[in-house]
């Protein structure tokens, strides 16, 4: 089984996945997973339209955890069966989840933008964070190597806080 679901999670990243109009519908209400966030561009073959959530990843069996690249043209599809999502190919239907929204998601951060604007989870556990250096040709390797670290800092300034404020909510 676990084979045969590693097989599917390759196939899933080559061809990337469809949506039913009812399953873009019913993401579009989700706010429990994470949406398609494009910091760093997209593996997406089309962006649909930039105002609709798209799932960031899939769950399959095994908690085995994919990217969710939308591509028109695959025989991959997510869709609605009995109102909850399944992947579709093959003439199999799968269920399938998504990864959990974090709980720090929506919280304004003392700069007053939002948590989700600097980082995110991926694969339901490794930490993502967005870096908004901008290297030009006119930069040196230097520059943009400190720009990053300034960036990284900031981004354990913004982790250290909320572990504060969770530890503190436990009291």
């Amino acid at each position: 089984m676990l084979f045969d679901t590693v097989k599917l999670k390759l196939a899933l990243l080559a061809n990337g996945v469809n949506f039913s109009r009812d399953f873009l519908e019913h993401f579009q209400t989700e706010v429990n997973h994470i949406e398609k966030r494009r910091a760093y561009g997209t593996g997406d073959s089309v962006i649909i339209n930039p105002t609709i959530r798209t799932p960031q990843e899939i769950v399959l069996d095994g908690d085995i955890i994919t990217a969710a690249n939308y591509n028109p043209h695959s025989k991959y599809k997510i869709i609605l069966e009995r109102n909850t999502p399944a992947l579709s190919y093959n003439k199999n239907i799968i269920n399938i989840t998504f990864p959990a929204r974090p709980k720090s998601y929506g919280k304004i951060l003392s700069n007053g933008e939002l948590f989700e604007k600097h980082l995110t989870i991926y694969g339901n556990s490794t930490l993502g964070i967005f870096s908004l250096a901008i290297a030009t040709t006119s930069m040196t390797v230097m520059n943009v190597n400190f720009a990053l670290w300034v960036q990284l800092e900031k981004a354990c300034q913004i982790i250290e806080c909320e572990l504060k404020a969770t530890l503190l909510q436990k009291q």
